[in-house]
């Protein structure tokens, strides 16, 4: 009987080893096996072992780096090439800036360095941070584009917010006003070269026409209230202000005495159309008169001559008053021109205006 077993042994392992006696060979790449089928000698059993070239001992469990190891039934094993895995896309917030993201700074806070789209922070991302008052995105009525707020004279043109212009400056009279508007007739403001007048209105024929250059206006007939004594250089006794009222006076504090040819005082106040000027004198029989010109803005319109007149009554309905073409003025200066002369050996014999202006009036 074992004479039998002998050689059918060898022959079941020379099928399962191959012809060559050698390893069978592995189509599936580098890993080989050897099989064997259970064996009965003396009574006992023998089991078939596997082993695998490269793989880990009994025990330990085997890692996959591109390849998948699967066994068959007949105790083969087979190896297959499969991709390999380096790990998942990061999320913004997780701290690590991964492809896409500008920053990563593992948290929500959109007032730091990171905002919470992990993106650099700038002005324009619709976040207030350090060093901006705010940030729109846009320009607003209240923000400008570069997270400052709207401020006329700060450079930076902002149509949303109104301004036509902004040329950074506080000049009033060039082509841009400190409204941040742009220069036109009509706002007031004179601008050289340009503008004879502005007095910022649309009225045509008040003496600053709507084309913003002198020409007729209408007065209204009303006492101008040019009450300021606003400069003078007469030298005679009493120096007091004739331009604050209307009725004859004489005394310190209404007159202005001229010693002297050229000799002048100014009345100011609101830009008003007058056509008319009129003054009182001091008048006795041992007071000479004069001539005085009339000069509106510094501009000479007309003159007042009060020789051989009595002009004490009243500067606006009394005989001293002169009329001329309809000005727009601020200002009426009156400038002793001459002497009154009644002849030989009288008091106004001498180069000097011997009187005093105690009253003005424009209308």
């Amino acid at each position: 009987m074992r004479s039998l077993l002998a050689p059918a042994l060898s022959l079941v392992m020379m099928v399962l080893l191959g012809c060559s006696g050698g390893e069978a060979e592995n189509p599936f790449g580098s890993i080989s096996a050897t099989a064997t089928a259970p064996m009965t000698m003396g009574g006992a059993t023998a089991e078939p072992g596997t082993s695998t070239t490269g793989s880990p001992t009994s025990g330990e469990v085997p890692t996959t780096s591109g390849t998948t190891t699967t066994s068959t039934d007949t105790g083969a094993v087979m190896t297959t090439m499969m991709p390999a895995t380096t790990g998942s896309s990061g999320n913004c917030g997780d701290g690590v800036p991964d492809p896409g993201e500008e920053c990563d700074d593992g948290n929500s806070d959109d007032t730091d360095a990171c905002t919470s789209q992990c993106t650099m922070a700038r002005c324009g991302d619709g976040f207030v941070q350090a060093g901006e008052d705010c940030d729109e995105v846009v320009a607003t009525a209240s923000c400008d584009g570069d997270c400052t707020p709207v401020m006329c004279g700060d450079g930076l043109t902002n149509t949303t917010a109104g301004e036509d212009c902004d040329d950074g400056n506080m000049v009033d009279d060039d082509r841009c006003s400190n409204a941040c508007t742009g220069a036109k007739c009509g706002d007031g403001v004179v601008q050289p070269g340009v503008e004879a007048c502005d007095d910022g209105n649309m009225v045509d024929d008040d003496g600053c026409s709507n084309a913003c250059q002198i020409g007729p206006c209408a007065p209204s007939g009303a006492r101008a209230p040019f009450d300021t004594l606003a400069a003078f250089t007469t030298t005679g006794d009493w120096k007091g202000n004739p331009c604050d009222n209307d009725n004859y006076t004489h005394g310190a504090a209404d007159t202005q005495c001229f010693g002297g040819v050229g000799e002048s005082f100014t009345c100011s106040g609101t830009s008003t159309c007058v056509s008319h000027v009129g003054i009182t004198t001091y008048w006795s029989d041992q007071i000479c008169q004069g001539v005085w010109e009339v000069l509106c803005d510094g501009t000479l319109v007309a003159q007042i001559s009060t020789m051989n007149k009595v002009c004490n009554t009243s500067a606006k309905d009394g005989p001293c008053s002169v009329a001329f073409p309809a000005q727009v003025c601020s200002s009426i200066e009156l400038r002793a021109v001459e002497d009154g002369m009644f002849g030989a050996g009288s008091c106004c014999a001498n180069a000097v205006p011997d009187s005093s202006i105690g009253s003005v009036s424009a209308w």
